[in-house]
């Protein structure tokens, strides 16, 4: 009967199946039988409003009349509707037995043998899909419809319009709305394969999805529900040198543009979810390796970037928080190949990328002919390193920068920010070295600048450089040697001829201008002010030590200041700067207005008391080598012509015109003698010395041991006028020469 071609009929209330493929008289002659056999139509009246009838399941009744069935209150048939029993029952109402049939609608198409016999081409093999109505038809069996063999495909749909090719409902929560089991042979198999064409281009802002997947909760998840939009489960126990790829986009053909800007992305990920949760974590990628077990030294990559010779860049991100943000990892970023740019951030980013727990943060083995990690824009922090062994590495030839901070940089904290490191015993926080470069006149091995104006606003510190350290350092075993600043030069400059050069280990430059009056500039300055020592011990300022044959220790065009082993001042009206070595010293005195005391209002000769010291020296033996005075003197009323002179002993208010050494005694003047300055009116300087000690060159007060009078006073006295009233003051400039001996 049917020509020796395979088939299997399962026939009963399951249902019908059929396995293989047949002629559509076949199909049709083998459902002749099938209904013939369990299928009975008998016609019903239903304009009364009948009660369901007694029957057993698979019974069948055709609607002649329309009406209501299962009484009054029963259900609205029409003519040609099929109402089939599926539990045998002694019939009723619609509410007592209504659950035990079923009601097909007639503009359903039944699968019937006349249906079937209307379908083309009885000649041909039954290739064309057609597809029937099967409700009303109960069936129970493990598989509802088996299809296998066919030339082509054994189930095809095609849709038009806004039709649905096909829907699945599924209410079951272990159930599958498609399970797909393939057993796979060597030939290339594609488990799924969906192909398009455009029948027209696209004319508005359309999207053609392969894969679309839309999910809505119902209420409050329970924690650690997981909603997976493609779920791809990969395992084998037998992989040789086969690839393994879970996912994989492969793009090929030509992309043009015919205007305007073309995007294309093997895999784009574009959220418009709103996060109202602090608790919530939204991930563009998310790529955890923790339960990989490896048994040898196989590689393993969170994420592998191969991109063409003319590549622009492997990763592209801005405006995130965290560019890239990798924990737990052999290398954290592996970058091999000839590269543009490695990594590029830019835009407003809060973190660039963030590093933790690794081996090798970021890896570079290929050679770079720009820039190997470039940071721009509005950046938080570019890149963030954790307990990595090695941060950074680079190992390959970077023909550019290889880490750049272009001008879009905005930055209010750190540049380079290392601040919570804790646990480092041993080894380099920076460690660098060229050990095979030929350098010309470009090259700067570290180079910094600084274009950028202070606010103004405060009394602030600007630094170029600052190193701290703060860190104790105990004796132990061996004592310990520490240089929180060290600059080597091991070279050999020069090749023996006499070309020239100035090789210079450090240099300290300026082209400043200052405009301040008041400031005070230092090229270098050494301030050891605040050191304690607990103990004896050497503390050098600055310590040269010279090879044989050494011009100077020193070569300056300029003084040296040195304010050690140096006296003090009492007057704000006096300022000093102390030249020397701190056993040498010449002490430069500049007086503006300075008090030498109060005026008698009185016709009468009378010696000055002054008000307070000019300069003190410190305790110890001194030795007084010279001195020297360019003062001008300024009173009111009439013009004198003071006796002026440097003493260590104040002026007592006796009655002379000048500093008698006879009557007051040499105290007064011993330091420098006095001499006369002319015309208190118009205030000219007039100079003395330099001159050694009145006693002369190592005698009297010039032997300053360490009992003697450590104070030097400006010493006046004139036949004053009625007028001279207020006090005698004094402007100009005072130098002493004096040695500290101990």
């Amino acid at each position: 009967m049917f020509k020796g071609r395979k088939y299997v009929t399962n026939q009963g209330p399951q249902g019908l199946q059929l396995s293989g493929y047949a002629k559509r008289s076949e199909i049709v002659e083998l459902l002749d039988l099938y209904l013939a056999e369990f299928i009975g139509y008998d016609a019903i009246d239903c304009s009364g409003s009948p009660n369901y009838p007694a029957a057993d399941a698979g019974q069948q009744w055709i609607v002649s009349v329309a009406g209501l069935i299962g009484g009054g209150a029963g259900t609205a048939v029409e003519v040609g509707d099929v109402i089939v029993c599926i539990t045998d029952t002694i019939g009723g109402t619609h509410a007592v037995v209504g659950a035990f049939y079923v009601i097909v609608q007639k503009n359903m198409k039944p699968l019937t043998a006349a249906n079937l016999r209307a379908l083309p081409n009885d000649n041909a093999d039954f290739a064309t899909s057609y597809t029937f109505s099967l409700a009303g038809l109960d069936f129970d069996a493990a598989t509802i419809l088996g299809l296998s063999g066919g030339t082509t495909s054994q189930l095809g749909l095609t849709t038009s319009a806004a039709q649905i090719g096909l829907q699945i409902g599924q209410t079951a929560s272990t159930s599958r709305a498609i399970d797909i089991v393939s057993n796979i042979n060597d030939a290339t198999t594609r488990i799924i394969s969906v192909a398009t064409a455009m029948s027209a281009a696209f004319t508005t802002d359309k999207e053609l999805n392969g894969y679309y997947f839309t999910h809505t909760s119902n209420g409050t998840d329970v924690t650690g529900a997981v909603v997976n939009g493609a779920s791809v489960y990969l395992s084998s126990t037998a992989l040789s040198k086969i690839s393994f790829n879970g996912y994989k986009v492969d793009l090929a053909g030509t992309y043009t543009a015919a205007a305007g800007s073309q995007t294309i992305a093997g895999f784009s990920l574009v959220p418009t979810i709103t996060l109202s949760s602090a608790t919530t974590t939204l991930y563009g990628v998310n790529i955890s390796l923790a339960d990989v077990t490896r048994t040898n030294a196989v590689a393993i990559y969170g994420g592998r970037f191969v991109t063409a010779t003319t590549a622009t860049s492997a990763i592209l991100a801005s405006n995130s928080t965290n560019t890239v943000d990798i924990c737990n990892t052999t290398n954290a970023i592996n970058i091999s190949g000839t590269s543009t740019n490695a990594i590029l951030i830019g835009g407003t980013v809060t973190t660039g990328i963030s590093i933790g727990a690794c081996a090798t943060g970021i890896n570079f083995t290929g050679a770079i002919s720009n820039i190997a990690i470039k940071i721009g824009g509005t950046v938080t922090t570019g890149i963030s390193i954790g307990l990595c062994t090695t941060g950074i590495n680079f190992t390959e030839l970077i023909t550019g920068n290889a880490i750049d901070f272009n001008a879009g940089v905005s930055v209010t904290g750190s540049l380079i920010d290392y601040i919570g490191i804790n646990g480092k015993t041993s080894g380099y926080l920076f460690n660098g070295s060229m050990i095979t470069s030929v350098l010309d006149a470009t090259t700067i091995v570290d180079d910094f600048g600084c274009s950028c104006a202070h606010d103004g606003l405060a009394a602030d510190v600007l630094r170029g450089t600052r190193r701290i350290w703060s860190g104790a350092m105990p004796n132990g075993v061996a004592a310990p040697n520490f240089i929180l600043e060290e600059l080597q030069w091991n070279s050999v400059f020069g090749s023996g001829a006499a070309i020239g050069g100035t090789p210079q280990i450090v240099k300290i430059s300026s082209t400043a201008t200052i405009n301040d009056s008041a400031a005070n500039f230092t090229a270098l300055n050494l301030d050891m002010s605040a050191m304690t020592l607990t103990s004896t011990g050497t503390v050098y300022g600055l310590n040269i030590t010279t090879m044989v044959g050494f011009t100077a220790a020193i070569n300056t065009n300029g003084y040296i200041s040195n304010t050690m082993n140096a006296g003090t001042l009492v007057a704000a009206t006096v300022t000093a700067v102390e030249y020397g070595d701190g056993k040498h010293h010449v002490t430069v005195l500049t007086l503006t207005n300075f008090i030498i005391g109060p005026l008698a209002s009185a016709a009468a000769s009378k010696v000055l008391i002054p008000i307070t010291a000019l300069y003190t020296f410190p305790a110890g033996a001194h030795i007084l080598e010279a001195s020297y005075a360019n003062v001008g003197l300024t009173c009111d009323g009439t013009a004198v012509t003071p006796d002026v002179g440097l003493g260590s002993v104040a002026g007592d208010g006796s009655a002379f015109a000048t500093l008698n050494l006879a009557t007051i005694g040499i105290t007064v003047e011993d330091t420098l003698t006095g001499y006369a300055i002319a015309d208190t009116n118009t205030h000219a300087l007039v100079a003395s010395g330099p001159i050694t000690p009145t006693a002369g060159a190592l005698a009297g007060i010039a032997l300053n041991n360490a009992s003697s009078a450590k104070t030097i006073y400006l010493n006046a006295a004139a036949a004053w006028n009625a007028n001279n009233t207020s006090n005698l003051t004094a402007t100009g400039t005072v130098i002493i020469v004096w040695d500290t001996l101990v």
